[in-house]
């Protein structure tokens, strides 16, 4: 027989939640079963996904988002952050924001690591092969999975994509980085290692100049690493840098325009943007505006501070009631999506859905006392999965167009973009196909003359974005006097339009 303890201290901040709960006596803190039990995730019945049918996974809605959260404490924050703005909330803005706030809330470094003691009293040695385990909260996925979350908002300019919850994350012990070369970041983990690497404009380490260039290294390596020690040469006087746990969670924010201009697919292949759960508002999306009088906004923030904070005191581990979870969320999608998106599946798959399915296991009504580990049920992986459709779909209208192209190759790349939207909106204003003399008449400012829109059209329908036809129907493999443009939707990829 063998039994589990805590044993030692760490660097772990300790929370007014800490402070309150360490106070009681082992009686005051133990909750019966009943407490533990999922929530009920009720309200709007969740659609049917048919896995047969093509790119089944962009059926999916804002609305079927709010369904899957019904009952779970993310709803409870979507509805205190919606309460921000006037007008219809930015539902993708808010949601990115109450995932980021509960993964912050479930990763913290455990205060007494786990100890296994044998019948005889001694201690069993342990061997450290994942840092996963000296976390205070873990889903037990074989090496542990720790529900940190990189989080970004791909938005125009004025959607209001900075982060507006600081105070929160602060008030759970964490650091909020928003600069710094990565020594100087590593530099503050060693003092504290909950932190928050908050990036509000993440252009420039797409961009990569300087430091910002080893940046997008480091939050590609330190996702799931869970540990650092950075041992540098014996002839320099640098310190040397270490944490034995290190779990960041992180918020980028962009502008659609500057993710086209310097994100490149590599950076999907290589991994940086596979780690975060990527959001998008279009322009037709903000029609919101902030509400500056919200009287409620004192109140939520002091609610959700001690919930949040009763949340991360949480302890142990967390089963996966599935264990082939990840393949059923990941192969029906593989065998449709596109090659260079197939990363961002894997990882979703792999680690953001059991992060998820836990995040949908906290209730929505939080007691004083909720600290024991919540029970994953399938019905939280179901959701969870349709969240990840929801948000996949987000990620390829922000991602699919990448290339690797530079120069004049990339310039072309670009302007078949824009010759694409330029026939959508003629089309749409129209409500028919296009002529070439409409292309003419509209295309002012780009710097197309009646040749380069010749050789844009003809490579537009190669790849059959377009058809090309003559009045009467006929198709036609060139542009021709007298031609008219229809725009083929189905073919063109996700991020375009």
């Amino acid at each position: 027989m063998k039994t589990t303890t805590r044993h030692g201290a760490s660097n772990a901040p300790t929370t007014n939640a800490t402070k309150c709960i360490a106070s009681m006596s082992a009686s005051e803190i133990q909750m019966p079963a009943s407490d533990m039990t999922t929530p009920e995730l009720s309200g709007n019945a969740l659609p049917e996904i048919r896995t047969d049918e093509p790119f089944f996974w962009r059926k999916t809605t804002n609305e079927d988002v709010k369904a899957a959260i019904q009952g779970s404490y993310l709803e409870t924050i979507c509805e205190a952050l919606a309460k921000n703005y006037r007008g219809k909330a930015p539902f993708p803005l808010i949601f990115g924001q109450a995932i980021l706030l509960m993964g912050i809330a479930l990763t913290h470094q455990a205060e007494e690591p786990d100890i296994e003691i044998d019948s005889n009293g001694d201690i069993i040695p342990q061997v450290n092969i994942t840092p996963a385990r000296l976390s205070r909260l873990y889903i037990n996925t074989g090496y542990g999975n720790v529900p940190n979350t990189y989080v970004m908002t791909v938005a125009p300019s004025g959607a209001g994509k900075g982060m507006g919850c600081n105070r929160l994350v602060e008030a759970l012990g964490y650091t909020i980085i928003n600069d710094g070369s990565p020594e100087g970041i590593k530099d503050a983990v060693a003092e504290n290692p909950h932190c928050l690497l908050e990036y509000q404009e993440f252009s420039e380490i797409l961009r990569g100049r300087g430091s910002f260039g080893r940046l997008k290294k480091l939050l590609t390596d330190m996702f799931n690493a869970g540990k650092f020690n950075d041992r540098l040469s014996k002839r320099t006087n640098a310190p040397e840098r270490s944490a034995p746990w290190f779990y960041p969670s992180a918020y980028a924010a962009i502008q659609p325009e500057m993710l086209n201009a310097l994100g490149r697919e590599l950076d999907i292949a290589q991994g940086l943007f596979g780690r975060f759960l990527i959001f998008t508002l279009s322009e037709n999306d903000m029609a919101y505006s902030v509400n500056a009088c919200n009287r409620d906004a004192v109140d939520d923030v002091n609610r959700l501070c001690r919930d949040l904070n009763t949340i991360s005191e949480i302890e142990g581990e967390v089963d996966v009631p599935d264990s082939e979870y990840n393949t059923k969320f990941t192969e029906p999608i593989l065998s449709q999506i596109s090659k260079k998106m197939r990363p961002l599946v894997l990882r979703y798959g792999n680690e953001y859905l059991p992060r998820i399915a836990l995040m949908l296991a906290v209730p929505k009504e939080i007691t004083p006392l909720f600290h024991a580990p919540p029970i994953l049920t399938v019905d939280h992986l179901h959701r969870a999965g349709l969240i990840l459709f929801r948000i996949l779909t987000m990620a390829e209208s922000a991602l699919e167009a990448l290339t690797n192209l530079e120069g004049h190759a990339r310039v072309q790349e670009d302007n078949l973009k824009k010759m694409t939207l330029l026939i959508a909106r003629i089309s749409k204003k129209s409500g028919s196909p296009v002529g070439v003399s409409q292309i003419s008449r509209n295309s002012n400012g780009t710097g197309w003359d009646g040749k380069i829109r010749e050789v844009l059209l003809k490579e537009l329908s190669a790849r059959g974005w377009i058809v090309i036809l003559t009045k009467n129907g006929q198709k036609l493999e060139s542009v021709e006097k007298g031609c008219i443009i229809r725009l083929n939707e189905k073919a063109i990829p996700p991020g375009i339009l």
